[in-house]
């Protein structure tokens, strides 16, 4: 066989090879669900008073700035009289308590930043949370009529700002190992 056809052969498997490694985790990403979810908990107020809240929840598959993740327990606690309306399901109150967890635990263990312009303040909290948000206990109190549940969160703080270009890296090189190993498995 003349060499430019071993050349020629070697180069077209050289390509598919190439193509093979890009296109696997491609695949296999769009099998996958959603697990990671960046948390960001916004307070806005405007001359000491509070004016508007917002619980923001986007993946965040590629979320880099989360790197300690771990179970911590989360309570969520509303005013509210089950069956009083056609609202008041059990399931609509545990989403409502749901939220309040998330806020809670965003304010007392996420990352706190302050933005301020003229007399509007934005306290923002943010953090990451993997999904399922298993719920432990549900229950509501007749003597202070609140609807209380309890849920087991994995959740990881947002890093510093300093470190997020080392994390981007971490990130990164981890990413290039997986899919090097996913390669060489499948």
């Amino acid at each position: 066989m003349p060499g430019f056809c071993k050349i020629y052969i070697f180069r077209s498997l050289l390509f598919v090879l190439i193509c093979c490694l890009v296109a696997q985790p491609c695949l296999m990403q769009a099998n996958e669900e959603i697990r990671h979810y960046y948390v960001r908990y916004d307070i806005k107020s405007s001359g000491n008073r509070l004016v508007d809240s917002n619980l923001t929840m986007v993946p965040a598959e590629n979320e880099f700035r989360a790197e300690n993740f771990s179970p911590v327990a989360a309570k969520g606690v509303i005013s509210a009289v089950p069956g009083s309306s056609p609202e008041t399901t059990v399931d609509r109150l545990t989403l409502l308590a749901k939220r309040d967890a998330l806020k809670r635990l965003l304010r007392d263990k996420g990352l706190k930043s302050v933005t301020s312009r003229d007399s509007d303040t934005v306290v923002s909290y943010e953090g990451a949370v993997k999904t399922p948000v298993k719920l432990v206990t549900r229950q509501y109190n007749k003597e202070t009529g609140r609807f209380e549940a309890s849920f087991q969160v994995v959740f990881s703080p947002t890093a510093f700002p300093d470190r997020w270009d080392e994390l981007e890296f971490k990130d990164r090189v981890k990413q290039l190992f997986s899919d090097f190993l996913i390669f060489f498995t499948n």
